[in-house]
Parts: C-alpha cells; sequence; structure tokens
C-alpha cells in the first residue's frame, strides 16, 4: 500500500485517536495533510485540547483533578450538578498548602500544586468517604453539613459513570 493511498483513504475516514483516559474521532478535515504525509502535531494538539462535551460516561474511579475540572464545567453547565457540587469536585484532593517547620502555614509551590493536579483519585470513593464521616458524625440531619449536597453529587457520579 503507498503512501498516497493511505493519505486518500485518511482525508476520506475518520480517524480514531485514543488518549490515555478520553478518546476523539477526527473527522478528515481536522487532519491537515500534506502530499503524502500527515501533521501528527495536528492530530495530537486536537486529542490534547479534546473537550469532554458529548461524552455522557466517565470513569472517576481514576481522574486528575486537571481532567475533574474540565468535566465538572461541562456537568455545570449542563445543570447536572450545583455550584457547591461543581466546587466540591473542583477543589477535591487539592491541599491549600502545607504545614512549615515552624507550625506556620506554606502556601503549595506551582510544582506542588501542579503534581496535585495531576495525581488520579477516586472521586465516587472520596465523595462516598465523606458522607460516611457525616453519618457517623452525626451531622447527617445538619442542613449545614452538605450532607444532602453530597448524597446528590454522588449519584450524579454514579449516574454519568461508566
Amino acid at each position: 500500500m503507498s503512501i498516497s493511498s493511505v493519505t486518500s483513504a485518511i482525508k476520506n475516514a475518520y480517524v480514531p485517536v485514543r488518549s490515555q483516559t478520553i478518546s476523539k474521532t477526527l473527522s478528515a478535515e481536522q487532519v491537515k495533510t500534506s502530499d503524502d504525509a500527515v501533521d501528527l502535531s495536528q492530530v495530537a494538539q486536537s486529542v490534547g485540547s479534546a473537550s469532554f462535551k458529548g461524552r455522557e460516561k466517565f470513569d472517576f474511579t481514576e481522574m486528575t483533578p486537571k481532567q475533574m475540572k474540565e468535566i465538572a464545567n461541562d456537568l455545570f453547565k449542563q445543570g447536572k450538578i450545583d455550584l457547591d457540587q461543581l466546587f466540591q469536585l473542583e477543589t477535591a484532593g487539592i491541599p491549600l498548602g502545607k504545614l512549615g517547620a515552624h507550625g506556620e502555614f506554606v502556601e503549595l509551590t506551582a510544582a506542588e500544586r501542579d503534581g496535585f493536579m495531576n495525581q488520579p483519585m477516586n472521586y465516587i470513593q472520596y465523595t462516598s468517604e465523606r458522607i460516611s464521616f457525616l453519618e457517623q458524625s452525626g451531622y447527617s440531619n445538619d442542613p449545614k453539613s452538605g450532607y444532602d449536597m453530597l448524597k446528590s453529587l454522588l449519584g450524579q457520579l454514579k449516574t454519568n459513570f461508566g
């Protein structure tokens, strides 16, 4: 098979491209080609900036905060979660800072914060543990505890899991 026949096939078909956590199908118009070559940097850039819009199911058991931020914003825009739930998902697993040598608060460096943003976590387990804590500590009936919001959020995570 010649390079030109491969290029022709790509121009007339959809090219499935898989990422570690998402997949996106690119149309031939989205892949710029020269006479005999596909510009792979264009494909990589398109996949790297791929939106999760249109997807209904996500693996919330192995997701980085960076990925969750985009998905949570999409769920919020679709009306599936409220502002409190959006905040919970965007801040889960990311500390504000750390304890200094003399007990003082020390902000995270950009590199430390980036490390947390790229560390996968299980959002379903995290939310379930927070609900269990409120139940065990007797705060599940307190309207200010966020218990109902967390139960609703867990339901949305499970509904959109897959």
